[in-house]
């Protein structure tokens, strides 16, 4: 299972403007497989007249978004929301205050025909 994460909104990764940091996590044991942590530069905020980009602090910049066991709590919700729908599927997450909530789950229409190394 491949996880995509960054900080703030989503709308960064959408975009383009920010690489997010990516995990890749063996959906039936849960093993982190990969793990590459990138340069957030920027993050989307939400404010009073809707979002903005802002720079992502310091510390934050190079430091992974996601713990081992969050990557891994993902990639079990992601596992059983294919199973409920019976087919791959794009999940978007949000984390907060400690707790993941999924915001919405569609079928992934176009996968690669090959094995990829994840």
């Amino acid at each position: 299972m491949l996880i995509n994460a960054a900080w703030g909104l989503g709308e960064a990764i959408v975009g383009g403007l920010v690489t997010p940091d990516m995990y890749g996590v063996d959906k039936h044991s849960g093993a982190l497989l990969a793990r590459e942590i990138a340069d957030k530069a920027v993050m989307t905020v939400r404010t009073v007249d809707g979002t903005q980009e802002v720079l992502v602090p310091a510390e934050k910049r190079h430091a992974p978004t996601l713990s081992l066991g969050q990557a891994r709590l993902l990639a079990e919700l992601g596992a059983r929301i294919k199973a409920m729908y019976g087919q791959p599927m794009d999940i978007e997450w949000v984390l907060h205050e400690g707790r993941i909530w999924i915001v919405q789950a569609r079928p992934i229409t176009a996968l690669p025909t090959q094995k990829h190394a994840l």
